[in-house]
C-alpha cells in the first residue's frame, strides 16, 4: 500500500500500461492538502510516471500498512566473539580461530539474549501502533482502498455479515465497536446491479398491479430486468442533478491548474466526466460558492464589466460553467490577488457501470433513485400513471 500526499487538492488522470485512462482523485484532509491510497501496481506505475510526479504530488514516507506494522522484524542469532584477539609476531600463519559452540552459552546467556530480541520487537510495534492510536482518538487505523475491502476485513476478523454492512455508517459503526478506524482514499459506495434490480422489483410489486411486471415466473421476467438495466444510469442521473447539495456525497476533486485572466479573474478545466458542481472555493474567498451560472445567464454578462465591483469578488464569488476553446471550464470572478489558489473543488460524475457491474450512488440519494429507476420502467411498459406516482414518490425523498 503506498500513500501519495499533495498540499492541495489533487485530481489527475494517468495512463496505464495498457493504454487505458484512470482518473484518480485525492482525498481533501481538514488540516490542507489532499491524500490519496493504493496498492494497485498498475496504478502506482502510472502515478509514478506522472509528469507532475515529485512536484504536485509525492509519496509519503511515514506511510506504514497494518501489514508492515505487524510483521515481525527478523530475529539474528547472537554472535559470540572471543574477548581478546591474540596478536601474531611470528611470521607464522595464524592458527585457526576457536569455534563457540552452542553448548558453551550458559542458559542464564541464552534466556538473556532471547528476552532481549522479545522486548526490542514489541517496543518497535506497540510504538508505533500507540502513535497511530493517538492520532485517531485511541482508534487503531486499517488502510482500506473501498468499502468493499472495509466489509471483507469485518467479515474476516470479527464475522460480520456483508448484509449487515451496506452502508458506510454500519461500517464505521462496526469498526469503532471493536476498536479501529478505516483510513483510505475517497469511500463511496458502490452499487451492485443485481442489488439495484432487486430493489427496483419490490418497489414496483409494492406499488404496482399489472401482473406483466410482479409475477415471479412470468415469461417476461428477464426483459423486465434488462429493462431495468438499462434504466439504472439514467434514474441516478436524474435524481443526483436534481437532489439538494446535503444530500450529495464529497465527490471527485479537481483544480489542480489555475489559469488567469484580466481583473484577478480565472478559470480551470473541468474533467470529461463532469455532471455537476458540489463545491468550488479559492484561498482569498470569504465564502463558498455551491451553484454555477451558465453562459446565458443574465448575471454572467456582468462579469466581462471593466468595474470590477460589478462582477463577482472576494466577499460575493460568482462561477460558471462555459464551453472555451481549451474545453469545458469553470471562470470564478475574482480574487484579490494572482497569488490565490484552489482550496476546495469538488464536482459529482456522470454516473457510469463499472467492469464490476457497480455504479458509483451517493448514499442519501439511493432509496430516491430506486424509484426514479422503477418511475422509468413503469412508463416503458405503457403504466404512465403509474410511473408519475413513483416518479413523485422520489422527488418527496430528496425533499
Amino acid at each position: 500500500m503506498k500513500k501519495y500526499i499533495a498540499k492541495t487538492n489533487v485530481s489527475i488522470n494517468v495512463v496505464l500500461s495498457s493504454g487505458a485512462n484512470r482518473h484518480i482523485a485525492f482525498s481533501a484532509l481538514t488540516g490542507g492538502g489532499s491524500v490519496f491510497y493504493t496498492d494497485d501496481p498498475e496504478i502506482i506505475k502510472a502515478m509514478e510516471r506522472h509528469y507532475k510526479f515529485g512536484t504536485l504530488f509525492r509519496v509519503d514516507p511515514r506511510c506504514i500498512t497494518e501489514k508492515t506494522r505487524n510483521k515481525p522484524a527478523p530475529k539474528l542469532k547472537p554472535e559470540i566473539m572471543p574477548e581478546h584477539q591474540p596478536v601474531n609476531i611470528t611470521g607464522e600463519a595464524p592458527a585457526p580461530s576457536a569455534v563457540v559452540e552452542a553448548d558453551d552459552i550458559s542458559p542464564e546467556d541464552e534466556q538473556q539474549t532471547k528476552e532481549t530480541e522479545n522486548e526490542t520487537d514489541d517496543d518497535i510495534v506497540d510504538g508505533d501502533q500507540a502513535e497511530d492510536e493517538a492520532e485517531n482518538g485511541g482508534l487503531k487505523t486499517i488502510v482500506i482502498s473501498d468499502p468493499d475491502a472495509a466489509k471483507a476485513y469485518l467479515a474476516e476478523h470479527y464475522g460480520y455479515s456483508r448484509t449487515n454492512t451496506k452502508t458506510l455508517k454500519a461500517i464505521k459503526e462496526a469498526a469503532a465497536a471493536h476498536g479501529i478506524v478505516f483510513e483510505g482514499s475517497r469511500v463511496v459506495m458502490i452499487y451492485k446491479l443485481a442489488g439495484i434490480v432487486r430493489d427496483v422489483r419490490v418497489a414496483m410489486d409494492q406499488n404496482m398491479t399489472s401482473e406483466q411486471l410482479i409475477a415471479a415466473e412470468d415469461m417476461e421476467t428477464l426483459s423486465l430486468e434488462e429493462i431495468i438495466r438499462s434504466k439504472i444510469v439514467e434514474g441516478v442521473r436524474r435524481v443526483e442533478t436534481a437532489a439538494p447539495a446535503h444530500l450529495l456525497e464529497e465527490g471527485h476533486s479537481f483544480g489542480d491548474a489555475v489559469y488567469w485572466g484580466e481583473m484577478e479573474s480565472g478559470w480551470v478545466l473541468l474533467p470529461d466526466d463532469f455532471m455537476r458542481l458540489i463545491a468550488f472555493r479559492m484561498s482569498d474567498w470569504e465564502r463558498t460558492v455551491y451553484g454555477a451560472i451558465g453562459a446565458g445567464d443574465a448575471l454572467y454578462a456582468k462579469q466581462s464589466s471593466r468595474h470590477k465591483g460589478i462582477g463577482g469578488n472576494a466577499q460575493k464569488p460568482v462561477c460558471a460553467i462555459v464551453n472555451r476553446a481549451e474545453g469545458k471550464a469553470l471562470e470564478f470572478y475574482s480574487c484579490k490577488s494572482r497569488d490565490a489558489y484552489v482550496v476546495l473543488g469538488q464536482y459529482l460524475p456522470y454516473p457510469r457501470i463499472d467492469e464490476c457491474d457497480g455504479v458509483d450512488i451517493c448514499e442519501r440519494c439511493y432509496e430516491a433513485v430506486v424509484y426514479a429507476i422503477a418511475s422509468l420502467v413503469a412508463t416503458t411498459y405503457g403504466e404512465a400513471d403509474r410511473g408519475s406516482t413513483l416518479m413523485e414518490m422520489s422527488k418527496s425523498i430528496l425533499q
